[in-house]
């Protein structure tokens, strides 16, 4: 989980999808899609640059490293 600018941002297991909640309302907005993440295992949150950052457990590279070894950034052009 992170918090940017009172939004709550949850990433899932085997899930393309980041979930975003209203931290004072508690209400569930819209996702956010990313585009080739396939197993995020953590999210974090830049608060200075608005940006989220998450570390991908996906498989498909045979060099890979273990998990974190894909990492998506999520700039403040998604709607941040």
């Amino acid at each position: 989980m992170a918090v940017l600018d009172n939004l709550l941002y949850v990433v899932c297991e085997l899930h393309s999808v980041i979930h975003v909640f209203d931290t004072k309302t508690h209400k569930r907005l819209e996702g956010i899609a990313v585009e080739n993440m396939e197993d995020p295992n953590d999210i974090a949150a830049c608060t200075p640059t608005r940006q989220l950052y998450i570390a991908d457990c996906r498989t498909d590279n045979p060099e890979s490293t273990g998990c974190g070894s894909a990492l998506h950034r999520i700039p403040q052009s998604t709607g941040l």
